[in-house]
């Protein structure tokens, strides 16, 4: 049931809940490979991460959280006036 609605989803992973005043998930990213928002080219080549702390809608009124841990990835095209980027996870992120 839950893959059917939150397929997009698939790429991230839940590592922890806590809820008290709030509800925050402590997630991060499985995929292994991510294009590059320049010139398209999918890369594997990763040069670092980071952590994104996402605020979205509330919960049965406990606002909500979301620490999420992605990479940060080569482009792989020479011309390409990007040198990294960091991964996207549809419906969840945007670039920033």
């Amino acid at each position: 049931m839950l893959s059917t609605v939150f397929g997009h989803l698939s790429s991230v992973v839940v590592e922890e809940v806590v809820v008290d005043d709030a509800a925050a998930f402590a997630a991060r990213t499985v995929t292994r490979e991510a294009a590059c928002p320049g010139r398209g080219r999918v890369s594997a080549r990763v040069h670092g991460g980071c952590r994104r702390r996402l605020a979205d809608l509330a919960i049965a009124g406990r606002r909500v959280v979301i620490d999420l841990a992605v990479r940060r990835f080569r482009c792989r095209a020479s011309e390409c006036g990007r040198r990294t980027f960091v991964e996207q996870v549809e419906g969840l992120t945007e670039p920033s």
